[in-house]
């Protein structure tokens, strides 16, 4: 991976200087193939790399298609 491959990278949440509160990132990839092959090799990365155990990847989805997603899953 490349550092043009990513093309947006930002923290979401509020900063604050006493707040230990881990905060998620949002990452979008410049191509879908790119990011299927890191979904695919998660597992991978959290098993041999310990600083990693805590990390998931979930979908950023609005919430009509987290609900028809949940439907068709059913």
């Amino acid at each position: 991976m490349e550092e043009h491959d990513i093309e947006k990278l930002y923290r979401l949440g509020r900063w604050s200087e006493n707040d230990d509160k881990v905060r998620p990132l949002l990452v979008t990839f410049q191509n879908t193939e790119l990011k299927d092959h890191i979904e695919a090799n998660l597992r991978n990365l959290k098993h041999t790399v310990d600083k990693f155990k805590g990390v998931g990847i979930s979908k950023d989805l609005n919430p009509q298609v987290e609900t028809r997603d949940k439907r068709l899953h059913q």
